[in-house]
Order: structure tokens, then sequence, then C-alpha cells
């Protein structure tokens, strides 16, 4: 119930802003780029979400993501980067948390003890991994064949 309700306010809030539920408004971008690239930091061997090229992953998303996924990940979205401000101490959203504080938030926010925020987590944990092996040079570093369907090909059936 609360995601639903937190799913209407989100769908309100942009509709009333003037942006389209279809794209993502520029400060949403902030946020769901802090949520997604503190999940795949990089590790000096390989590239971490932040340091790829995620347009062509974007735009598939925008163009093939169905409703109900696009208001799952954009709820999500919103309510991680509000969160902090009420249950971490810090009194900050999650774009303002230096790295050790973001990456403090999202272990706890895994192993919340309440269900919501875990599967929110899982949602933003799911997407970080859609993109970051949608990026060629990723799936390359790992091992995957260039061969191997990405993107693209998923979209296209």
């Amino acid at each position: 119930m609360l995601l639903l309700l937190s799913a209407i306010f989100v769908i309100t809030l942009v509709s009333v802003l003037g942006y389209s539920m279809v794209g993502w408004a520029p400060f949403e971008m902030r946020w769901r780029d802090a949520l997604l690239g503190a999940m795949l930091p990089g590790d000096g061997d390989r590239p971490g979400f932040d340091d790829i090229d995620l347009r062509e992953f974007w735009a598939i998303y925008d163009t093939h993501a169905p409703p109900l996924v696009r208001i799952g990940l954009r709820a999500a979205t919103w309510f991680l980067t509000f969160l902090p401000l009420f249950v971490s101490g810090c009194r900050k959203p999650f774009f303002r948390l230096d790295a050790d504080r973001r990456d403090r938030f999202l272990r706890a926010a895994s192993s919340s003890r309440f269900y919501l925020v875990r599967q929110l987590m899982m949602t933003v944990k799911t997407f970080a991994a859609f993109g970051y092996f949608s990026n060629g040079v990723v799936r390359g570093l790992f091992g995957i064949p260039s061969g191997t369907p990405g993107p693209t090909t998923w979209s296209n059936g």
C-alpha cells in the first residue's frame, strides 16, 4: 500500500512539474545515477557504473520498459533518495551523502527489517546490473563474448 501511495505521489508530482512519465527529469536522473553509481563503484581494475556510457541503455529503457517498470524504478529512486533523511541520522538526501555514508546507508537498507525497503533496494540493484552489463566494454572485461545478446537484441524480441 505504501509503495502504491509513493508511486501515485511521484506520478502526480512529476506531472505537476511538467515532466513526462516516459522520460526522466534532469533532477531525477541525478538522483537515479547517484543510487545506481553507488551500487557498482569502480575498483581500479574495472570501471564503475558512473564510468561507462549508458545512453543506449537509457534510450532502450525509455522506449521499451513497461509502465509498471518505469513507475517502480522511479518510486524506488524517490524513496531511497529521501530515506536517509529519516533513518540514517545524517539529515541529507542520498545524493548529498559522501561515499562512505552512501555505502553504509545502502548496506543498512539492503538488510532492513522492512520488506518494502529491501524490495526497492533489489529494484535498484537489478537496474544497476542491467545498465552495467549492457555496456560492451564491461561485458568484454568479464569475458562475455561480444556476440552475446545485449539490450538492443532484447528489445527486438
